[in-house]
C-alpha cells in the first residue's frame, strides 16, 4: 500500500510541475483574439492548445476583475470606430 501512495504522489507532483500557467497578458490576448478572429472558438482554442472550458474559465476570472468589461468596450469601440466617425461628422 505504501508504494502505491508514493507512486500516486509522484504522479501528482509531475502533473503539477508540467501544468501550463497563463500570465494575465496571455489570457487577455486569447480573449481578444476570439473577439477579433473570424475563426470559431474551438479552432482558436485548438490553435492555442487549450480546452474551450478553460477559455470560459478565463472569461469568468476576467469578469471578476472587471477587465472583461473593459475588453468588451474596447472591442465594441474598435469595431464600430467607423460608425462613431460618421456620427461625429
Amino acid at each position: 500500500m505504501k508504494t502505491k501512495t508514493t507512486i500516486e504522489s509522484k504522479v501528482r507532483e509531475i502533473k503539477r510541475a508540467t501544468k501550463r500557467k497563463f500570465s494575465a497578458e496571455e489570457k487577455i490576448r486569447i480573449v481578444l483574439e476570439v473577439f477579433r478572429a473570424d475563426d470559431s472558438l474551438a479552432a482558436i482554442c485548438r490553435r492555442e492548445g487549450i480546452h474551450p472550458n478553460l477559455y470560459y474559465t478565463i472569461i469568468f476570472v476576467l469578469i471578476n476583475l472587471d477587465i472583461y468589461l473593459v475588453i468588451c468596450l474596447f472591442v465594441h469601440i474598435a469595431t464600430n470606430r467607423r460608425t462613431f466617425q460618421l456620427i461625429a461628422v
